[in-house]
């Protein structure tokens, strides 16, 4: 506690009066006029009394006229949590994960709430987009104007100023970008032409196939299409990798197809997870953009009359 003397010195008042006893004298009495002086303490002004709630001490003021009452209570401390939200549009229409690969997201809005007030706060990206200056009362952004056509993250983070390990805070919100997998039935693929094949493809993809919308080429059970003389065919984005097929815990049924260095289609087993020399890509549009497709078609017709599912790796 500091020294208050040395704050607010006090200058003693000295007053003649009576003698005093030396026995009673605080100090030298002895007075060049004959009197003997006396202390007289000075008046301690009135003030007013604050009482301020510490870090984790909170103050109830229940003080009447007749009585100063203050409730004290000890306050816990709270870590600092908080909820982003996102949502991410084309044009007018609102996109959820995943967005069709292809789609320009023009516009990105973002709100966020804390459990309580902050002393400051940061909205990123990892996309490159200019991130804005926030002050602490700010719950929302616009992000408006953009481009964005691949996957990006948004990360609100904040911070309650109290140096606690909780103080910061942040969460992050993502727009992630995807393409189909298709499947349906179709000719053996050595009656196509490399063009008459493409044809064939966005056709599935486009009308005669059943898509899902997604990011992994795995699917967990693939029920059997195709009448005698059809063969069933499945295909996704090449850069998902290889895919393997099971049936009945046993693999194989399947081929991969692929175009050769002369533009024509051959086949090879699904356990060869390598390119072949002098292959080229298979391109193939989703309806928005084109994307080399791993293909694979089944080695038999008839899928249909199949009663256990492929599993597909």
């Amino acid at each position: 506690m500091a020294d208050c003397s040395e704050q607010n010195p006090v200058t003693p008042v000295f007053s003649r009066a009576r003698p005093v006893s030396n026995e009673n004298c605080i100090g030298s009495c002895g007075d060049p006029n004959g009197d003997e002086a006396i202390y007289t303490p000075p008046e301690v002004p009135q003030k007013d009394v604050i009482i301020l709630p510490g870090f984790r001490i909170n103050v109830t003021d229940l003080s009447d006229s007749a009585t100063w009452k203050y409730l004290i209570d000890y306050a816990p401390y709270t870590a600092l949590s908080v909820a982003l939200t996102l949502q991410a549009y084309e044009g007018v229409t609102l996109k959820t994960n995943p967005v069709l690969d292809g789609t320009v997201i023009d516009r990105v809005f973002l709100q966020w709430a804390y459990n309580k007030s902050v002393a400051s706060q940061q909205l990123t990206n990892n996309g490159g987009i200019l991130p804005p200056t926030l002050v602490p009362s700010d719950t929302e952004y616009d992000y408006t104007g953009q481009t964005i056509e691949s996957a990006i993250a948004f990360t609100i983070q904040g911070n309650d100023g109290a140096g606690e390990s909780g103080s910061v805070a942040n969460d992050t919100k993502s727009i992630t970008f995807g393409n189909y997998r298709t499947w349906g039935v179709g000719d053996r693929s050595d009656l196509y032409t490399a063009a008459t094949f493409k044809t064939f493809l966005e056709d599935l993809i486009a009308n005669s196939g059943t898509k899902e919308l997604t990011t992994v080429r795995l699917k967990n059970a693939l029920d059997g299409e195709g009448d005698p003389g059809e063969y069933m065919y499945y295909l996704y984005p090449k850069s998902w990798g290889y895919a393997r097929f099971f049936q009945y815990n046993n693999e194989g049924g399947w081929v991969r197809v692929y175009k050769d260095s002369n533009g024509d289609l051959q086949t090879v087993s699904p356990g060869v997870e390598s390119e072949q020399v002098g292959e080229q890509e298979i391109l193939v549009s989703n309806g928005l953009v084109e994307r080399a497709m791993r293909v694979y078609r089944s080695l038999n017709d008839n899928q249909g009359a199949n009663v256990e599912p492929f599993e597909i790796r």
